[in-house]
């Protein structure tokens, strides 16, 4: 047998539809073997990524937007990509699938699908380690339907049902199919007859994925579209199925421990994220609560934060809001207004925290994890390590002494706090 050749240049491009969904897949494809780089924006159109970088990921902040504006953002991210040489293509969204009937999910599926010409894609949220699954075309979060778990009540996208198709009937202009089990164990002769049965311009296919070891067999069947979309739950079995082909460049190491202060930014009201703040709480940690509410009215100080922040700039801290509508039901002041000031607070506390001396930054939430990377103004990192499945260690580019963990309000066990500072101490 001949010796594989390295793989020269970019494999995957990756379009995420918040940041931390970009650091969660960018994370499974790094622990699939591939050098992965991540970008919080679009990229200049002068980039050009490093010959050994196999991956790229985009972080666009289009989650909740406007359906027009995050399809020409996404469209902007997947051209940049191909533009670079990119082979095969994902959009990465929330294993939740985080919209509403108006949501943006099916307008950018069907965008790419056009600008790639191409006839199908999955769509494939599950992600069984963290209890997101897929069974019969229908999305559980631990083992309960989607609109009937916590996510029901989410303050801005709520979940009103848990069958895909209907979701993407309320976004998308095609029709979904699910593909059982049986159907992916039987061959790709059966996958070939379900997609010759569509006589349909363009369509969707819901694969089932409710146990770990259904990632390889989704791979397995669907792993050459050029386009896919969905979680993270199937990009660490795209990596290991890229590193067969190839031999991937050997590369520095990346040291993801630095000697610094630690600080939790943390503005998620997810029941995961309400779990570990109370959690850290009960040790005695240092640890400063933010009102939102008393912010906007003047009782509560920029400044107060500030000398926090100094006082405690070498030991381990705390910032948190317990979410922006939970803290006085019966203020005046709109849920707008509430978010604005929280996540300009939480920038600024990241800005500050860094121009003390502390590097070891986590963040938890996805809207707080963007307002903190827009206030720092970093805009690429190096993949490191991960400290929990789907949440890695981000190294900037121009400022490798930094650790950064952008956490999902959704993942993380009680303990994940307390772990993943001792995890980036020297």
């Amino acid at each position: 047998m001949g010796k594989k050749e390295n793989m020269d240049g970019l494999y995957f491009g990756c379009v995420a539809d918040d940041y931390t969904g970009a650091s969660d897949i960018a994370s499974f494809f790094s622990l699939g073997g591939l050098n992965v780089l991540m970008f919080n924006e679009l990229p200049d159109q002068e980039y050009i990524p490093d010959k050994d970088t196999n991956v790229v990921v985009i972080a666009l902040k289009i989650r909740d937007v406007d359906p027009d504006i995050a399809v020409a953002e996404a469209l902007k991210g997947f051209r940049w990509l191909k533009d670079r040489g990119a082979k095969q293509y994902f959009f990465k969204y929330c294993s939740t699938f985080d919209s509403t009937p108006k949501g943006n999910i099916g307008p950018i599926i069907d965008s790419i699908l056009k600008e790639f010409d191409e006839k199908y894609t999955i769509i494939s949220p599950a992600l069984p380690v963290n209890g997101r699954t897929v069974k019969n075309g229908k999305l559980f979060v631990n083992e309960i339907p989607l609109h009937e778990s916590y996510m029901k009540n989410h303050p801005i996208t709520p979940m009103w049902d848990s069958k895909i198709s209907e979701l993407m009937k309320e976004q998308g202009k095609y029709n979904t199919y699910c593909v059982s089990i049986k159907d992916m164990k039987e061959g790709d002769a059966s996958i070939k007859s379900i997609i010759k049965n569509r006589k349909e311009s363009h369509f969707y296919l819901v694969p089932e994925y409710f146990e770990k070891s259904h990632e390889a067999l989704i791979v397995m069947r669907f792993g050459d579209l050029k386009i896919m979309t969905g979680s993270s739950g199937l990009a660490y079995e795209l990596g290991r199925r890229l590193n067969g082909k190839n031999s991937i460049l050997e590369t520095e190491s990346r040291k993801e421990r630095t000697n610094s202060g630690g600080i939790i930014i943390s503005g998620s009201c997810s029941m995961a994220t309400l779990g570990q703040t109370k959690r850290l709480l009960t040790t005695g940690f240092k640890a400063f609560r933010i009102y939102p509410d008393r912010l906007l009215n003047g009782d509560q100080k920029i400044e107060d934060i500030i000398n926090f922040i100094e006082l405690n700039h070498n030991d381990e801290v705390l910032i948190y809001s317990f979410a922006a509508g939970q803290e006085l039901n019966d203020s005046s002041y709109t849920q707008k207004e509430r978010s604005a000031i929280l996540e300009s607070t939480m920038g600024m506390i990241a800005n500050e925290s860094v121009k003390h001396g502390i590097m070891r930054i986590v963040v938890a939430g996805g809207e707080t994890s963007g307002a903190v990377i827009k206030s720092l103004g970093y805009k690429s990192f190096k993949i490191g390590g991960s400290v929990s499945p789907g949440v890695p260690i981000l190294i900037p580019e121009i400022a490798t002494d930094v650790r950064l963990v952008l956490k999902s309000g959704n993942f993380g066990d009680e303990d994940f706090f307390i772990r993943v500072l001792k995890l980036m101490d020297k």
